[in-house]
């Protein structure tokens, strides 16, 4: 949990490795398992647990990376404090999956000139959305 002041933001990070899961040997290889994409869901929720905006959704392909941005104008109700949450999935893996090919981050940043105040790694939620 973090909070904002004004002037600030949150900036959630992710980034596919290129990884592919690992082999039978147990280490992470390029060749023969090629890497896949991964469903990605980043979004930011209050002390309440209400989420603040829509979630952003989409595929990673590997190599690629994203983020989500939530200031303390455009979308925080108070000061805060607030949480990140990045939900992954790969979609054909053998459950239980528990090969994960991305790693996020989270920066508190200055809104006027983008520096960064803060950088957490790798303090986010990770979790596979629950069975529907």
């Amino acid at each position: 949990m973090i909070s904002l002041a004004r002037g600030q933001s949150l900036r959630l990070n992710v980034v596919h490795l290129n990884q592919a899961p690992p082999s039978h040997s147990g280490s992470h290889s390029r060749v023969p398992n090629p890497p896949s994409p991964a469903d990605v869901i980043l979004g930011f929720y209050d002390a309440q647990g209400a989420q603040l905006g829509a979630p952003t959704s989409l595929t990673l392909s590997p190599g690629a990376s994203t983020y989500r941005e939530l200031s303390f104008e455009s979308g925080a109700s108070a000061s805060g404090p607030y949480r990140a949450s990045v939900l992954i999935s790969q979609p054909g893996l053998p459950e239980p999956a528990h090969f994960n090919p991305c790693v996020s981050t989270l920066e508190l940043r200055q809104s006027g000139d983008g520096g960064t105040v803060l950088h957490v790694h790798p303090a986010i939620e990770r979790a596979l959305p629950p069975s529907a």
